[in-house]
């Protein structure tokens, strides 16, 4: 066998030139949201309840050392020896009605037990942790968990997606991100555990109840420390739904009522049933002199109800809020036969644009 292997190693030293190596994995580019390419961000902020329940155990799986089943077994031995010492001292001397040493012979058997099957459980839910970050930086306004202590205990009681819409309708929340989330321990070896978690969501729509997205997402984790192995377990499947529910969300072009600067809920209503659409127009490379031009080209359009121009001091890169009929593709279509208007189109998307004059 070692003449095998040394073969094999000069083999490959002799080839080792022509070998395919692959490149190194690239982490995963995670994509931002925020106002520019989240629809339901451009009007406003809506108003977040994130409440999710979250239970940790110790798992199913046993130890697969043997020192450590050693050790139990030491520790139930020794257990026995000591029961067997003192009905023998009780036997010379007398029994006694003594329910102190019994109390507390009874407690030494369920701490020997509990140092061994003692489940963990962690309080704080870092489910919701990791989600209202990701919703906070995106621009949602994420209520407090300790405001919503009534609904907490709604969801932990009876757990109804109308119960919970309509405590969340009248905390004037457009949105409840609600599920649960199970961690365990999965294995223990070397030193380092391993657990898993599963993270099941749904999101509310509080006007009605609607569910605009729902989602399971699993996720590992591993650490020396059993609570922080399930944290991190509970984390990278959090950051997964994250990543999920702002893609979702973000891409449906719907607007919550009660979001829109300024407005009230009922001109929200108004404005989706006659079916308008918000488009940001970047323009790059102008003064206000230019941006003013294309706003007013923009305005000849029929289909366009309303524009508002943005340019801050000392930049040459302006903005302008469309309010109008159909898509942006066929606004940026229109725009481009206004003959006095020089400019180059540098992107497209769902209510997004940018030119450059």
């Amino acid at each position: 066998m070692q003449k095998a292997i040394i073969k094999s190693v000069e083999l490959m030293a002799d080839e080792k030139d022509k070998i395919d190596i692959p490149e190194p994995l690239k982490p995963k580019v995670k994509k931002q949201y925020n106002a520019q390419n989240c629809t339901l961000l451009r009007s406003g902020s809506p108003k977040v309840i994130i409440l999710v329940t979250e239970a940790t155990t110790a798992g199913t799986a046993r130890d697969n050392t043997t020192t450590t089943d050693m050790n139990r077994r030491e520790r139930e031995m020794a257990l026995r020896e000591r029961e067997a010492t003192v009905e023998i001292v009780k036997g010379i001397f007398g029994r006694r009605n003594d329910n102190s040493n019994k109390t507390e012979n009874q407690a030494s058997r369920q701490t020997s037990a509990s140092a061994v099957y003692k489940p963990v459980v962690i309080e704080q839910s870092a489910t919701e942790t990791e989600l209202t970050r990701h919703f906070v930086e995106a621009g949602f306004r994420v209520v407090d968990p300790k405001v919503y202590s009534r609904l907490r205990q709604v969801a932990d009681s009876t757990g109804d997606v109308g119960d919970m819409a309509a405590m969340g309708l009248k905390m004037g929340a457009q949105m409840i991100i609600t599920g649960q989330t199970i961690s365990e321990r999965t294995n223990v070896q070397g030193g380092m555990t391993s657990c898993r978690a599963r993270l099941e969501i749904k999101a509310i729509a509080t006007e009605d109840g609607s569910i605009l997205a729902t989602n399971a997402i699993a996720g590992g984790g591993i650490d020396v420390s059993e609570a922080v192995a399930n944290k991190i377990a509970i984390k990278n499947a959090s950051e997964n739904m994250a990543q999920y529910l702002m893609e979702r969300l973000c891409s449906m072009n719907i607007q919550l009522a009660g979001t829109e600067r300024g407005g009230s809920s009922a001109a929200a209503k108004t404005q989706g049933a006659t079916g308008t659409t918000m488009t940001e127009i970047t323009v790059s490379n102008v003064n206000y002199a230019k941006l003013t031009a294309v706003a007013n080209a923009i305005s000849k359009n029929s289909k366009v109800k309303n524009v508002q121009k943005k340019l801050p001091a000392g930049s040459t890169e302006g903005k302008l809020q469309v309010e109008h009929t159909g898509s942006t593709d066929e606004l940026i279509d229109a725009l481009g036969k206004a003959p006095a208007l020089k400019f180059e189109v540098t992107g497209v998307d769902n209510g997004i644009a940018s030119i450059t004059m």
